[in-house]
């Protein structure tokens, strides 16, 4: 059987034409492993964009998104209010599945390795938002939630390995309190 073709929105965030490079291969990555299930309405901002007269229109966008792509070259571009507005944005989603994805454009570590501050606070907005949090493009797409216990169940134990794996690879840095 094979499964039910759905749309998926992509937004992708970057600073430079370098990390717009990174972005668009992951995208490209997406849009190849998973063209036959999902099409695909992909738009992409530069973080300048956010800040100026396109703004209202990316974060509307962004209100509708199921997987959100940032892309930095420069770890220090993304400022605490850029945050906030992100998180605001992404609240209104109304609690549907879907994925934050970070990438560091021209460095071969995750941005946990490179930038533990920044990537905890991507982690918590995408926690807060009821995002995913990865720091590379997935092999599979979140779907639709489980509808029975059976579901949640089989999901459980097939995701098992995987989250052994994530447990024992990365840990969050201490929360200030």
């Amino acid at each position: 059987m094979q499964p039910p073709h759905r749309d998926v929105a992509d937004h992708h965030f970057y600073d430079t034409p370098e990390a717009r490079q990174c972005a668009a291969r992951a995208c490209d990555g997406l849009v190849r492993r998973f063209w036959s299930q999902i099409e695909f309405d992909l738009t992409c901002w530069t973080l300048a964009d956010l800040d100026g007269a396109q703004a209202p229109e990316a974060f509307r966008r962004l209100r509708e998104t199921d997987i959100v792509v940032v892309a930095l070259t420069d770890l220090g571009q993304i400022s605490p209010g850029l945050l906030t507005r992100l998180e605001q944005a992404l609240q209104q989603r109304g609690g549907r599945e879907g994925a934050l994805i970070a990438l560091c454009s021209g460095r071969n570590e995750p941005l946990h390795r490179v930038e533990p501050t920044l990537n905890a606070a991507l982690h918590r907005l995408a926690r807060v938002t009821g995002l995913d949090y990865l720091n590379q493009a997935p092999e599979c797409l979140p779907g639709r939630l489980p509808d029975s216990i059976e579901s949640y169940t089989r999901r459980a134990e097939e995701n098992t390995d995987i989250m052994r794996q994530i447990l024992g690879e990365y840990s969050l840095p201490p929360r200030p309190y």
